[in-house]
């Protein structure tokens, strides 16, 4: 006789004076599911809405569900039909939620199920559509007996509650009672006060609470004897605290054909004594009436023990509300909450006995079992069951739901004369999906409890698709590492335990297989190496199963480039799914297009080189075609930094004759094709800053090659040693300056406030030369004047530039 308690751990251990041994093992104890919170009767008007709300327990733990009588439909939690939706409410409760009822569902029957592979358990609720029932005023505290001395005062309570708020009128002995004398008062809350009490005041008080939806009453007596009777003992009215605390709401938890069953709880006040009891009242209206109407409150129970307690011999087709109170030796407490209001069905005169019977017999306990169930195919369960009362079972409806997300639906299939029938075979299921079945008999349209569940997982079936995004990265130069994910999880249909590669080398679809391997399903990676560079490979995968291989990924291509040795990888054209991205075949390494590279760049190359030569032969004729000058420098020091054509001062530079002494130097110097002048800036010494003595503005003349000229006394100025004519070119030297008169002009040989003139016909210099006041040397200055220019150095000959 197990229970769940008894679940747990045990171990044995034994023992004996060598050592000890200990084992242990688990018992788990399944306990068929209970409906602890139970659905209530609903009494609703018309567009509003009704809510039930159902919650079981159980090992393991149950699947909760809703049923409407006369349909077919299952409603698990998050699911919907029409204007019914069961929901999970925050307390882990299973709510179902009717919005906008009508007339026409007054009397809807709404099932709660609960089953488990232990067993089942279910409880009915009926929904009650009215055009609104308002209960009458509840007297929350009345009035209670006293026996009080003569000249005392007399306190009688009467609060009440109600919508609208009712009217409170007391009476004595059933005459109103009027507050026109002056012992007697009325309070707001309806307390009536006498004081100095008289014999006369003895009587019978009844307080009345009346409003347009009813009265209520309660009544008690008052005694008066003199204080000094012995024999009598006097109490008042109890307070509060004496007074036990109000038990909670009732609750409809059943309700047949002319009977309704109340449950509640205590409240934790008992009072100053201990409790009697409760009292049951209630309020009944008629379903037909609008308004009014109610049989104000009637005590149907008294000092019940418990709370729960069933109301037996109700009218059908009348609207109840119920209300209880706690009673101990000093009163009773205030009243608790109003329950629901119920309506009782009516009753069906036309209904066969033999329906009401199925119904009695089907509703009472558990009419067959799921004893097995198994997989037969990727497809398939066979399901088997034990009739336990095959009366009145005409067929059964079993149900499958599906628990993976995949599959979350609930089919149901019926199997007629299920009496003869002990098994079945449930087709058109997914493969490796975890489904959940159970059975409900069935006779005619009634509906019994259901049996217990079991849950069963079908077969592994092979993938329906190869895997994807397959990738491939270069480690060196023969090696590539591949990594691919699985399939999508909806096309597993199994557990995947390794993945098959292919490897082929050559041509698509014909190349030879180099290798086939298995990779472990947890690290979808795969490691080639010894590649070799310029031979395309071609990769597939699939996935395995137990059952076997799904199907392979379109062919992707893989190539090593022999010149760069990167990775090219692409699809050919044509081939679905491709595993890597697609990619154009790399052309740069075709033969062909190497030659044709290298035939450019050769073409190119020869251009240059005989633009080159075209060039130097040009400058070569050039050259050749000009006459050589005999040009001396004197050997004088000359300043080793270099020299830079200065407009502020004259070259020292004399052409002598080849009878000069050999003092004097040749050098062969190459007449320029124009007159160069150093752009680099100088500043002219302090003396000279006063007046510019720059060269006007000249254009580029050619330079007439130089003819032998014969000194002559004629020609030899004084003053100017170095001084001789030649036809048609005419140098001078100067301890300041180098004259040509084809380069510098007329005012700038001349000058005007000395009136010295120097003058040049056909080519020849004539007259006394002058210069410039400013470009006068002085002596300090003499071995500056005799620098040499830069310039025209730098266009002598190249056995000259040696000798300087």
């Amino acid at each position: 006789n197990v229970v769940p308690e008894d679940e747990g751990e045990y171990s044995c251990e034994v023992d004996n004076a060598v050592g000890s041994l200990t084992a242990s093992a688990t018992l788990t104890v399944h306990s068929p599911p209970t409906i602890v919170t139970r659905p209530e009767e609903v009494t609703m008007m018309a567009g509003e809405t009704a809510v039930f709300q159902c919650g079981a327990q159980g090992k393991p733990s149950p699947t909760v569900f809703w049923t409407v009588e006369g349909s077919r439909v299952l409603l698990f939690p998050g699911e919907s039909a029409g204007k019914f939706s069961s929901t999970l409410t925050p307390e882990g409760l299973n709510q179902l939620t009717v919005q906008e009822v009508t007339r026409n569902d007054s009397g809807l029957g709404t099932v709660c199920n609960a089953v488990n592979s232990a067993g089942s358990d279910s409880w009915h609720a009926r929904l009650t559509v009215t055009s609104g029932f308002h209960p009458p005023p509840v007297i929350e505290l009345g009035p209670a007996n006293q026996t009080l001395p003569l000249e005392t005062e007399a306190l009688f309570r009467c609060q009440v509650r109600g919508q609208p708020p009712p009217t409170v009128t007391w009476y004595k002995d059933h005459t109103p009672i009027l507050q026109l004398h002056p012992r007697i008062s009325v309070f707001d809350n309806g307390t009536l006060f006498i004081e100095d009490l008289q014999k006369a005041d003895e009587g019978l008080y009844t307080c009345v609470a009346t409003s347009e939806h009813g009265k209520a009453t309660w009544s008690a007596k008052l005694r008066l004897e003199s204080l000094k009777n012995n024999d009598i003992a006097f109490f008042k009215s109890p307070t509060l605290g004496a007074l036990p605390g109000p038990p909670s709401r009732p609750l409809i938890v059943n309700i047949q054909r002319s009977s309704v069953t109340l449950s509640w709880s205590r409240h934790r006040q008992i009072g100053s004594s201990s409790l009697l009891g409760y009292q049951v009242e209630l309020s009944g209206r008629p379903v037909e009436m609008r308004h009014g109407g109610s049989t104000g409150w009637v005590t149907v129970a008294h000092r019940v023990p418990g709370p729960t307690h069933a109301l037996h011999h109700l009218l059908p087709n009348m609207t109840y509300m119920f209300l209880v109170r706690a009673e101990n030796a000093h009163g009773f407490s205030p009243a608790s909450p109003l329950s629901s209001p119920v309506t009782l069905p009516e009753l069906d005169h036309d209904t066969p006995e033999e329906l009401r019977e199925a119904m009695s017999t089907l509703s009472a306990g558990h009419i067959l079992e799921l004893t097995s169930i198994f997989p037969i195919s990727s497809t398939s369960i066979k399901l088997g069951w034990e009739i336990l009362i095959s009366d009145f079972v005409e067929g059964v409806y079993i149900y499958s739901r599906g628990l993976d997300v995949k599959a979350k639906t609930t089919n149901i299939l019926t199997v007629l004369h299920a009496g003869d029938a002990s098994g079945f075979i449930v087709t058109g299921l997914l493969p490796y999906t975890r489904y959940q079945f159970f059975l409900i008999p069935f006779y005619k349209h009634i509906d019994g409890r259901p049996s217990n569940s079991r849950t069963v997982r079908t077969l592994e079936d092979v993938p329906t698709a190869p895997p994807t995004q397959m990738e491939a990265q270069l480690l060196n130069g023969s090696a590539v590492l591949l990594t691919w994910k699985p399939p999508p999880l909806h096309t597993h249909r199994g557990v995947i335990r390794y993945y098959q590669v292919v490897v082929r080398g050559g041509p698509a679809l014909n190349g030879s297989l180099l290798t086939n391997v298995t990779v472990n399903a947890a690290s979808p990676s795969l490691l080639l190496t010894n590649l070799t560079a310029g031979l395309m490979y071609l990769v597939q995968a699939a996935a395995v199963t137990r059952v076997g291989p799904g199907p392979y990924s379109s062919p992707a291509s893989l190539r090593l480039d022999p010149y760069s040795r990167l990775l090219n990888n692409y699809r050919y054209p044509g081939l679905e799914q491709p595993s890597f991205t697609e990619a154009t075949p790399d052309f740069m390494t075709e033969t062909w297009f190497v030659v044709l590279l290298m035939s450019m760049v050769g073409v190119m190359c020869l251009l240059f080189a005989a633009l080159l030569f075209v060039r130097r032969r040009q400058l070569d004729s050039k050259k050749s075609g000009l006459p050589e000058h005999t040009v001396t420098v004197l050997q004088e020091q000359v300043d080793p930094k270099p020299l830079l054509a200065d407009p502020h001062l004259c070259p020292t530079v004399k052409v002598t004759p080849a009878s000069e002494p050999p003092s004097v130097r040749e050098l062969p110097v190459t007449t320029p094709d124009y007159a160069e002048v150093s752009m680099l800036p100088r500043q002219p010494p302090p003396q000279y800053r006063e007046r510019s003595c720059s060269p006007e503005p000249y254009a580029s003349t050619t330079l007439v090659s130089p003819v032998e000229s014969t000194p002559s006394s004629n020609n030899h100025m004084p003053g100017w040693p170095g001084m001789y004519r030649g036809h048609g070119y005419t140098e001078f030297y100067s301890p300041s300056r180098l004259y040509d008169p084809h380069v510098y002009p007329e005012s700038y040989c001349g000058d005007s406030r000395d009136n010295q003139t120097f003058s040049y016909q056909s080519g020849n210099c004539s007259g006394n030369p002058s210069f410039p006041r400013d470009c006068q040397r002085e002596p300090e200055s003499r071995e500056r004047a005799h620098r040499i220019d830069t310039n025209t150095l730098r266009r002598s000959s190249h056995s000259g530039r040696q000798r300087q």
